[in-house]
């Protein structure tokens, strides 16, 4: 069931709890290390798994014709790995670093990925999710193409608000989340005794796929969430958020958690 590896003597609220990380198999190591350093214990359950596009043909077209995109915005860190190998792949990358367009990353840590490319970011909104993003693209309006690169599932937020407020946008699925279908029996079956004291929520597709992982068992655990979207989905499926974060990053969830420990205690 779990992975644990030896705590440090990091005090926190989370020492001896255990906690269910969730995400994609790749993306777990930094909230299992942020995690393990304050004393708690880490069980893996991927909910979702990440693969390439169905087709690559709509995303070729715009990398040969990069001139024409004004502003590129990347909504997950999982769409900048995308979109950049694939410019690799078609020795496109120093072209993108010529034209140097205005590129917009949804948080700091996507913005970390596109940088390690060598290509800057222009802008970053104070909150790592899709309401603040729609504001910094509405209130910095551009006269060129937009590209928002993203997954091919999830809130619809980001678009809502930008055709709510006419801005001109397309949208390229980069990648694709599918949900795992079956449990880790021993973790579904920690799930089913109670002994899963958190589970982490880091998406509303992650949301929908541990519904259906562990169904009504779900509810023995606390739920912890990223952001006010994931917790709006959460609770459309039936299932309370015990705690929110704060800053919508994996930082500000463990923060939220060691918040609502230190409340009880």
């Amino acid at each position: 069931m779990t992975a644990s590896q030896q705590p440090s003597h990091h005090a926190s609220t989370l020492a001896g709890r255990n906690v269910l990380v969730t995400r994609a198999a790749h993306q777990t190591a930094a909230l299992a290390a942020e995690i393990v350093q304050r004393g708690g214990k880490v069980a893996f359950q991927p909910a979702i798994e990440i693969v390439g596009p169905e087709s690559w043909t709509m995303i070729d077209s715009l990398i040969r014709n990069l001139a024409e995109y004004g502003r590129l915005v990347f909504v997950s860190s999982n769409a900048v790995k995308f979109f950049f190998e694939r410019l690799i792949r078609g020795q496109q990358l120093k072209t993108l670093q010529q034209l140097a367009p205005e590129v917009v990353a949804i948080g700091k840590g996507t913005q970390s990925v596109i940088e390690a490319y060598g290509v800057c970011v222009s802008r970053v909104p104070k909150n790592s999710n899709s309401q603040s993003l729609a504001e910094v693209l509405v209130e910095n309006p551009t006269p060129s193409n937009t590209a928002i690169f993203r997954a091919d599932r999830g809130s619809t937020v980001l678009s809502d608000r930008l055709a709510e407020a006419k801005v001109d946008f397309e949208e390229i699925v980069m990648y694709r989340s599918q949900d795992v279908l079956q449990p880790d029996p021993a973790v579904a079956t920690a799930m089913a005794e109670g002994q899963i004291d958190w589970t982490t929520i880091t998406s509303s597709a992650i949301a929908n796929s541990v519904a259906n992982l562990f169904g009504a068992a779900l509810g023995r655990s606390k739920i912890a969430t990223i952001s006010p979207t994931t917790t709006s989905a959460v609770e459309r499926l039936g299932f309370s958020v015990a705690a929110e974060a704060r800053r919508y990053d994996l930082d500000g969830m463990i923060a939220a958690i060691e918040q609502h420990e230190a409340d009880r205690q």
